[in-house]
């Protein structure tokens, strides 16, 4: 069985499992719909939470002066939703891969799915949003969309060498942004949907996620899936490292320079320079952002490893198809309108 399994992946850190209730025959790890399920609630409450803001659209509600606790805390927790949903993606596809899905096979299917999660953006997701086709948002799933196109290749390579990838490009991105701010023509539509999110000159098309720093998240969970597989050593592997993001998140952003590009400040109150430090940037998702975020999901994710009550709830949750947040964010419009 061991021999089995590195041939399939070429990974030192894939270890045989039992049968179990997937249909390669391999244990499901539940904390994993677990936590899908709970980011899901999550990124509802969000959505939802803009048509009753009363001002939603006079300020941020991660604005330090502007917000208040409660409205803060509503919005920052949303932020776990995107790293979460991009990085467990990752640690999806290497999964599959490690249970048996033949290389040609996984690619296939990466390829259309990705493409699949693009039109969905662009047509569905859009009309949702606004009723309408006047601006095109590339949001989350589009970014999770082309991130899957990448992994058609990618995924064909050793885990370590994707995570090496992962992070190199978590850390390069921002200087590359950098680097060609002021670009135009070509050049500045490459940079926005690959780097640098912004409304694409000349088009209707407004890019929220540019792709490069998402598919880096996502190289990070395919890169971490063989730790997701080590049972008996998953918390041993996983809880230094998700304390080590938080603490670099610390670091970085006490540092005040590279790890994010919207510098905190003291307020007038320690609740102000609290609200300040915790708001990192993540249009597009800073280095202080993503250590903050995947610490934090990570830590939620070896807590529901334990947890049982909720179990069904949660899982269900993370098997509902996509329209349920469209669901959500059309019909609380329509009730306010």
């Amino acid at each position: 069985m061991a021999t089995q399994a590195a041939q399939l992946n070429g990974d030192a850190l894939v270890e045989p499992v039992p049968a179990g209730v997937t249909r390669s025959g391999a244990a499901r790890l539940d904390a994993i719909d677990m936590l899908r399920g709970l980011v899901i609630v999550f990124m509802v409450l969000d959505h939802v939470r803009d048509f009753f803001h009363v001002s939603v659209n006079s300020f941020d509600p991660t604005d330090p002066v502007q917000s208040y606790p409660l409205l803060y805390v509503t919005r920052w927790i949303t932020h776990l939703c995107a790293p979460t949903f991009v990085f467990l993606a990752g640690v999806s596809i290497f999964l599959q891969r490690a249970n048996g899905k033949a290389g040609a096979d996984l690619s296939r299917f990466l390829l259309t799915r990705g493409a699949w999660l693009v039109f969905l953006e662009v047509t569905v997701v859009t009309f949702g949003f606004n009723f309408g086709v006047s601006v095109v948002f590339l949001q989350v799933i589009w970014a999770i969309g082309i991130s899957m196109i990448c992994m058609a290749a990618l995924a064909r390579l050793p885990s370590v060498a994707v995570l090496i990838i992962g992070v190199a490009i978590l850390l390069i991105y921002p200087l590359v942004a950098a680097a060609t701010e002021g670009a135009t023509g070509a050049a500045a539509i490459i940079r926005i949907m690959t780097v640098a999110p912004n409304l694409i000159p000349g088009t209707p098309i407004l890019a929220f996620y540019a792709a490069i720093p998402w598919l880096g998240v996502m190289c990070l969970g395919f890169g971490l899936g063989p730790s997701f597989r080590l049972e008996r050593e998953r918390t041993r592997i996983l809880l230094p490292l998700a304390l080590g993001l938080l603490v670099a998140f610390v670091i970085m952003r006490a540092l005040n320079g590279y790890g994010d590009p919207a510098p905190w400040k003291t307020g007038a109150t320690e609740t102000q320079t609290v609200m300040s430090f915790m708001n990192v940037s993540k249009y597009p998702p800073s280095p202080d952002y993503v250590c903050a975020t995947l610490g934090t999901s990570m830590l939620i994710f070896l807590a529901l490893q334990h947890f049982r009550g909720g179990q069904r709830a949660f899982c269900s949750t993370s098997a509902a198809p996509p329209c349920l947040p469209i669901f959500a964010i059309s019909t609380s419009h329509t009730a306010l309108r």
